[in-house]
């Protein structure tokens, strides 16, 4: 009885080495990496020590958005950058891309030159964002619903989720400009008196002439001085006619120059009759002294009516909200840079408080209901490229919003050294009915300009 115990013990033993020796080889045959999963990869993160994270998106994806302390390679140039992860070739390496793709093929080739302990994450820095987990970034897509008193509910995302040079993922250059550019732009000021102006403005495109006529009357102005700061301010209405054709708008610009900073705030508004307006979009750009490291774009969607100046008080409170973020990283990861924007955000929402109850104490027969109301904060981002780099990619996709385009970056013409700052917001209100179309080019644009 013991014996055949044996025996059997023996053949059990025996089969068992067999079945092992003969899988062995197909397991050498597969990957040498891991795929694990984003919950996976943020323990592996927190809990191990020397783990090395790389990202092998390309640049402006990277800017975007990354994972904290990620290593950029991008995949079109790992292999002749290998020797820059020599030092880290026995430790453990967690490769992510925009969705798993190109990271998979990064980790072999990782595996293919030596390293030993490589993770692919699976669903990439898509899943990574959906399962709330934190990223550098700053740039951010917020939502705004008013709750009474001066009190709003702002719900704050990456904006990664929304934009992105997707068509262009896997290769290794930014998306290439495949619209052309408006030229032969003549204006002609036809008329002048102290409070308004009167331009014609002719344009060619696709070898056709364009023409417009511009009357921009000014309704209020302000100007403060200080001993740091000069302050001008101006609403304007313009009115632009094309044969029959006639379309007006109203124009908001506060301009801030500071020893310290610079600060423009330009508002597009659209009536929707004469006690409304329908639409506005706005631009906030913060400049500071010097050159600043980190740009930063956040977008800014309203869920609810706010009047002109209500509309001002609450991107205030939401500048303050992206600064205490952007504090709160900086603090957490002894990130000197990121503190320095979240103070920048803090002064933004300063100045536009400020702007905010001067536009309720002098601008009270203006001050109207706004049904629809978007807007983009910037910090050192430049406007004049973002603009331009946002018309070349909307242009093939949508020639009605493009047309809307044109008019608006002629109508700009008028606004002089704001001309940009104009384009952007009156563009804002042609692309609102496509927040698709207009995130892809926001992302196209950002990857092309502000990286």
């Amino acid at each position: 009885m013991n014996m055949k115990k044996s025996a059997i013990c023996m053949l059990l033993v025996g089969l068992l080495l067999s079945t092992f020796l003969l899988i062995h080889p197909v397991v050498a045959e597969e990957p040498g990496y891991q795929n694990i999963s984003v919950q996976q990869a943020e323990h592996m993160i927190e809990h191990m020590p020397n783990v090395v994270i790389l990202d092998v998106r390309n640049q402006s994806e990277f800017a975007l958005g990354r994972l904290f302390g990620a290593v950029w390679i991008p995949l079109h140039e790992l292999e002749d950058r290998i020797d820059e992860l020599t030092e880290s070739q026995n430790d453990t390496i967690i490769v992510y891309c925009a969705a798993g793709g190109r990271s998979a093929q990064a980790s072999q080739i990782l595996v293919d030159n030596g390293f030993i302990s490589v993770y692919n994450m699976l669903g990439g820095i898509t899943e990574w964002v959906a399962a709330e987990y934190p990223i550098y970034t700053t740039f951010h897509a917020v939502t705004v619903d008013k709750l009474g008193d001066h009190r709003i509910k702002a719900e704050i995302e990456p904006l990664l989720r929304q934009i992105g040079c997707t068509s262009c993922s896997n290769q290794s250059q930014s998306c290439p400009d495949e619209a052309g550019e408006i030229i032969d732009i003549q204006s002609t000021i036809i008329d002048e008196g102290e409070d308004y102006i009167v331009i014609l403005v002719t344009y060619e495109h696709d070898g056709e002439l364009y023409e417009f006529t511009l009357t921009k009357n000014l309704l209020w102005s302000y100007r403060h001085s200080s001993p740091n700061a000069y302050k001008t301010a101006n609403f304007t209405m313009t009115e632009m006619t094309n044969g029959n054709v006639s379309i007006q708008f109203f124009e908001m610009k506060y301009m801030v120059e500071h020893r310290d900073y610079n600060l423009t705030i330009a508002t597009s508004l659209t009536p929707l009759d004469s006690e409304t307006y329908n639409r506005s979009s706005t631009i906030i750009n913060y400049v500071p002294a010097g050159k600043a490291e980190i740009i930063s774009f956040e977008t800014v969607e309203f869920n609810s009516p706010v009047t002109l100046s209500e509309l001002y008080d609450a991107l205030a409170n939401v500048a303050r909200k992206i600064g205490q973020g952007y504090m709160r990283d900086g603090a957490r990861t002894d990130d000197a840079e990121l503190r320095q924007l979240g103070h920048n955000y803090y002064e933004m929402a300063r100045e536009t408080s400020s702007f905010s109850r001067l536009a309720e104490r002098q601008l009270q027969q203006y001050d109207r209901v706004i049904y629809n109301n978007t807007a983009i904060l910037m910090d050192e981002c430049s406007f004049d490229c973002w603009a331009s780099g946002f018309v070349s990619c909307f242009g093939p996709l949508d020639s009605v919003m493009l047309g809307c385009l044109f008019g608006c970056a002629v109508a700009s013409i008028a606004c002089g050294p704001l001309w940009s700052a104009c384009f952007a917001a009156c563009g804002t209100v042609c692309t609102a009915g496509d927040i698709g179309i207009f995130g892809f080019c926001a992302g196209w644009a950002l990857g092309d300009c502000c990286f």
